[in-house]
């Protein structure tokens, strides 16, 4: 009975571990970003955004304002940053974010789909705030 409680304990510890590890590990959580979305015709002015990352899902706050909640995110480590990809669905359609973050620089697309099925691509591009300050002098999306 008692190698049966070491056991459970070690099982536990180890899972413990794993978990704490593969949190700590994100390249993106605990981070806010500061975008710009574009049309992919380039047919549409270009979209500010401010996304902040946290525990597994992001809030952005552009899609905030269309009743789009928060989304989970899925993160694939690379060397310098990380892939990632997240899906936002909302009364206006669906938005599929597919990108990649280097260092403090994030870029990608967004395959949208709106409510009625019509389907465009847009393209995004940022970074953290500490890094659009040093390049634009601001800390928030400018309106």
């Amino acid at each position: 009975m008692k190698k049966f409680s070491v056991l459970f304990v070690l099982i536990a510890l180890i899972a413990t571990t794993g978990i704490t590890q593969a949190q700590s590990s994100s390249a993106l959580s605990g981070k806010t970003f500061i975008l710009v979305m574009k049309d992919g015709a380039g047919h549409s002015d270009e979209i500010k955004d401010q996304m902040t990352f946290n525990n597994g899902q992001v809030t952005s706050s552009y899609l905030g304002l269309y009743g789009y909640p928060s989304a989970t995110v899925s993160e694939n480590a690379r060397s310098n940053g990380a892939g990632f990809s997240f899906t936002a669905t909302g009364a206006a359609g669906t938005l599929i974010y597919e990108g990649v973050l280097e260092d403090e620089y994030m870029s990608g697309s967004i395959q949208v789909t709106d409510k009625s099925g019509q389907q465009s691509t847009m393209y995004f591009r940022g970074a953290t705030e500490a890094a659009w300050k040093a390049m634009t002098g601001q800390t928030q999306v400018a309106e």
